[in-house]
């Protein structure tokens, strides 16, 4: 373990407002990715790390994503280093300058790693029809790659599979559910039961 990070809260939690969304979104999303593997950035308000990594931040990077990726770089735990020791290509694909800045990091620690430029849908869907097959969060691309039925693996904290996973032909493994983390080794196995 590299990096510990806190958990924001807005000041008007439950509340309903962008930031209280937005909040609670990116909790998730960090929860995820912390039962997955590991996370891609800290809470800049509340976070610890090994003294290795501190000692390695560069100034010009901020320090709650510089320790995240520095943790990864270090192999301290990322789970898309697993499928590149499998023989995969591990592409992975961003929507904002944030996720690209992530995407980055997380290729520069793992072999056969590779972040395509920003793409219009209609080549996201080419790229993910090619894929053996696609892991992610209940997002956009994960419900194309059902549509286009590519074999997937669905990771759910956030929402109800049950109502919200995605449908389609090829194979389908959940990790996860509603307010339930799943463990890396949930993750493992889904992917275990999906990959050719």
């Amino acid at each position: 373990m590299g990096a510990v990070s806190g958990t924001d809260r807005p000041e008007r939690a439950g509340s309903g407002t962008g930031e209280d969304l937005y909040v609670r979104y990116e909790m998730a999303l960090r929860r995820a990715e912390s039962r997955a593997g590991s996370l891609v950035g800290l809470s800049g308000c509340f976070f610890a790390v090994r003294r290795e990594i501190a000692n390695a931040l560069l100034p010009e990077v901020p320090s709650d994503l510089g320790s995240a990726l520095l943790s990864i770089a270090l192999g301290k735990r990322a789970v898309a280093q697993d499928l590149a020791a499998g023989g995969y290509y591990v592409v992975l694909p961003w929507g904002n300058a944030a996720e690209q800045r992530r995407s980055d990091a997380i290729a520069g620690a793992v072999p056969n790693a590779k972040v395509p430029d920003l793409q219009p849908l209609d080549d996201a869907a080419r790229m993910i029809a090619r894929a053996a097959f696609v892991i992610g969060v209940d997002t956009g691309l994960l419900h194309l790659a059902a549509a286009l039925g590519v074999p997937r693996a669905a990771i759910f904290v956030g929402t109800e599979p049950g109502q919200h996973g995605p449908l389609g032909a090829g194979k389908i493994e959940i990790a996860g559910g509603f307010g339930q983390m799943p463990s890396v080794s949930d993750v493992r196995a889904a992917v275990a039961r999906i990959a050719p």
